[in-house]
């Protein structure tokens, strides 16, 4: 447990219900936290909704955690896993 290991985020949390606005934050990079909040997005109190990949979801959730947030929804898109839409010929 130095400092450079990283703290589990959501593993040990409670279980409960948060109810509020949904807002996007794409794959929760901090960067994507703070350009909503340079574009003057509310974040405070709010439902994060991430995609799944690019970072460990704990930081998703630190970073929510950060901006005020009461919750984390973190979701594949299909399209990160290769998905793409059919056409018939």
């Amino acid at each position: 447990s130095g400092l450079s290991s990283i703290p589990t985020m959501h593993g040990y949390a409670p279980s409960g219900n948060v109810t509020g606005e949904v807002v996007y934050v794409n794959y929760g990079h901090q960067s994507d936290f703070e350009y909503l909040s340079n574009m003057g997005v509310d974040l405070k109190g709010k439902i994060a909704l991430a995609r799944y990949g690019q970072n460990f979801r704990g930081i998703k959730v630190e970073m929510a955690e950060k901006y005020g947030m009461a919750g984390v929804l973190i979701y594949s898109d299909p399209a990160d896993s290769g998905f793409s839409v059919w056409t018939e010929r």
